[in-house]
């Protein structure tokens, strides 16, 4: 569930989201890719978008849904450690 996602410590989260995006793009034909940039219906590069899509509406409903400034700053600096610590994995 996702509200027990923010629960879980930085690197667990950093490593889920890794570990999922790492599945996406290695299912990425490099010709598939290429194709990409001159016409937008490759369909594995389109779900990696998506997924990122996903990701950032997550985020943004996550933190407008606090009930209170000071929740909505505890959930901000929840997603900056978890990306602290994606960063640190190369993600």
């Amino acid at each position: 569930h996702k509200k027990l996602f923010l629960s879980k410590p930085p690197i667990w989260c950093a490593q889920i989201l890794t570990q999922i995006e790492f599945e996406l793009f290695s299912h990425v034909a490099l010709d598939e890719f290429l194709k990409f940039f001159k016409a937008p219906f490759a369909p594995t590069v389109q779900k990696i978008i998506n997924h990122y899509n996903e990701v950032s509406f997550w985020i943004l409903t996550t933190i407008l849904q606090a009930k209170s400034n000071h929740q909505r700053i505890k959930i901000v600096q929840q997603w900056i450690e978890i990306a602290v610590e994606a960063r640190r994995l190369r993600n």
